[in-house]
């Protein structure tokens, strides 16, 4: 799958493992903050995507087959915010950490 994002929306993505690490650049390039989710992680069993967009409209939930960190997923909660790893003990110390993470990179943008 060949992806572009110069028609971005603010709707979530859902993408296999394929994006490339050019278009995760530029997607960050314009502002945007990309928070990416292992599909078999346990920070699914909260609705992670519902919740962050309707609190970050600038972001988006690229919901990923796997994310090639072996095991983590199974060990912890976890995601990658513009490709930085942050982890809790449990999904909502996770969602908490990611909360955080995004108001770090959006900050930049300000």
């Amino acid at each position: 799958m060949n992806t572009s994002f110069t028609s971005f929306s603010n709707k979530n993505l859902k993408l296999g493992a394929n994006v490339s690490n050019i278009d995760r650049k530029k997607v960050i390039a314009m502002g945007i903050v990309i928070v990416e989710i292992c599909d078999g992680n346990a920070i699914t069993t909260i609705d992670i995507e519902s919740i962050l967009e309707k609190e970050f409209p600038e972001v988006a939930v690229l919901m990923n087959e796997c994310l090639s960190f072996c095991g983590l997923c199974a060990v912890r909660p976890y995601a990658l915010v513009n490709n930085k790893r942050v982890f809790g003990k449990t999904p909502e110390e996770c969602l908490d950490k990611i909360r955080l993470q995004i108001k770090e990179e959006l900050a930049v943008y300000e």
